[in-house]
């Protein structure tokens, strides 16, 4: 058996870093700065792995494990809303009296390695053992604040309706093994859709992809996204809303061939009962479409911010899934671009919503805003920028990522990329409905304390990430190319090839 360490150098450091962390919680628990100090510092070192000018190491360990450009992308994702949970956690932490502070970095660090085993995982026995390390992880970190009944109700329900997801997604992987004898990607790939079981792998397939949809937070598989995300702590549901959709992305990416390969659909269940022709592509195109229309349509009413920003992520599900059905070197660029502008404006916004709800002692609600551009003329801005971003308006990145991904799925989902208009254009109403309410009500002063240099620190990082995808987006769109295996051209080229 090959190693081949280099390949799993961005797993190697996150490892290295939880026992780290560990060891340093042993001998000096009490000391609390140095815990997101080492967080940081692991979350920006696999950043640097995922950016080094080297050829992918290829294969490793007997082909369990792939480094290559699209592992690099997502786990560069990954990385990066690590490194900034990591930088606005201790207000979280502060606000509710926790004094140990190893286990929560602990755990969130190992939550980003399951995740990374994950995406670079081209064997299902490995990718299920990523998904069970960072779904443990994530189990604990949604209950860390055992004294609050909304956290211990968002624990439980998370934890039984991953369970199930879990499940149903492991039975997927043994239809699959049943059915091609391997549980190697390839293996499973080309055999499935032409093997003689292939009512078996369309069954496993369907499975498998319910358990993804699940930690993507796709509609019909998303009523457990806002409970938890509203009663878990905030910076836990920050990272949850963009490292667990590009883990699951991550690894759906790598099956989504097969599903537009003809002749695997319903008809090759051969039953007696005539059927229409469904293919398993059309399955994801329902799934995006109702996360699009769902997620904004319920996201209209909410009165918690937090909550509207829980709904707000089953649509960006939804948007994400428009470049997964193109299934083209333009969709892979595309969706990595639009994770990364993703990763700024959403964390971006759960730190300002973080901020206000430990200083408010309580949910933060879309009133708490009235006037605040008075008051927090910094925090407002911020905010502002990440909520145009989510709605797709200039000057952040959000209107370019959207576009390109909503380009890429021209060719191959059409109508999801319709649905896409509309719901952008309903998120519009919601997401401008805060800035309003900062900018153009009046509100009584909250006399908010000053923010801590690591919280500014990362709202620095997500403005200057958000205004240079939006208004220099050639570097990070040169890389995001690569990762498709495109050839690199100037981003007004890129438009202009898309409008034809």
């Amino acid at each position: 058996m090959n190693p081949n360490w280099m390949a799993m150098l961005p797993a190697l450091i996150l490892a290295g870093t939880v026992l780290l962390l560990m060891l340093v919680d042993t001998i000096q628990s009490k000391a609390r700065g140095i815990f997101p100090v080492l967080t940081a510092l692991g979350a920006l070192a696999t950043l640097a792995a995922c950016l080094l000018p080297t050829e992918p190491a290829g294969a490793a360990f007997n082909g369990m494990l792939a480094d290559d450009s699209v592992t690099r992308a997502f786990v560069l994702v990954i990385a990066l809303a690590l490194f900034l949970v990591s930088l606005v956690g201790e207000i979280d932490l502060d606000a509710h009296g926790v004094s140990h502070r190893g286990e929560y970095y602990g755990l969130l660090t190992s939550a980003a390695l399951g995740m990374v085993l994950m995406v670079g995982s081209t064997n299902l026995i490995m990718t299920f053992l990523g998904l069970e390390l960072f779904s443990l992880a994530l189990y604990l970190l949604c209950v860390f604040f055992p004294r609050e009944n909304a956290c211990q109700e968002a624990g439980l329900k998370y934890f039984i309706l991953s369970s199930l997801a879990s499940a149903v997604m492991l039975y997927g992987m043994a239809l699959l093994y049943g059915s091609c004898g391997s549980t190697s990607y390839a293996a499973v790939v080309s055999l499935a859709p032409e093997g003689p079981l292939k009512m078996l792998s369309f069954v496993g397939f369907a499975l498998l992809f319910c358990g993804l949809a699940f930690k993507l937070s796709a509609v019909p598989f998303h009523m457990w996204t806002p409970d938890v995300y509203q009663g878990a702590p905030t910076s836990v549901a920050a990272f949850m809303s963009v490292a667990t959709k590009a883990a699951a992305l991550g690894t759906l990416w790598r099956f989504t061939p097969v599903m537009r390969m003809p002749s695997f659909g319903l008809e090759s269940l051969q039953l007696d009962a005539p059927l229409p022709f469904v293919e398993g592509w059309q399955l994801l195109l329902a799934l995006s479409i109702l996360s699009i229309l769902g997620g904004n349509l319920l996201a209209l009413p909410q009165v918690n911010l937090k909550r509207m920003l829980a709904y707000s992520s089953i649509a960006q599900a939804g948007y994400l899934l428009i470049g997964v059905l193109s299934v083209s070197p333009r969709s892979a660029s595309a969706i990595v671009f639009y994770l990364v502008v993703y990763a700024f404006m959403n964390v971006g916004a759960f730190a300002i919503v973080l901020f206000l709800e430990s200083r408010l002692q309580r949910p933060v609600l879309l009133d708490d805003l009235n006037g605040m551009a008075r008051f927090e003329p910094g925090l407002a801005a911020v905010l502002a920028l990440c909520l145009l971003s989510l709605a797709g308006l200039p000057p952040a990145g959000g209107l370019l990522a959207k576009f390109f991904l909503f380009g890429a799925g021209l060719k191959g989902a059409g109508v999801a990329v319709a649905m896409g208009v509309v719901g952008s254009l309903l998120g519009v109403y919601y997401y401008l409905n805060p800035i309003g309410r900062m900018y153009m009500r009046e509100g009584d002063d909250p006399r908010l304390p000053d923010t801590s240099w690591a919280f500014n620190l990362a709202l620095v990082i997500v403005v200057l990430g958000l205004l240079t995808c939006g208004l220099y987006p050639q570097p990070v769109l040169d890389w995001a190319a690569a990762v498709g295996g495109q050839a690199v051209e100037p981003a007004g080229q890129a438009i202009d090839s898309i409008l034809r």
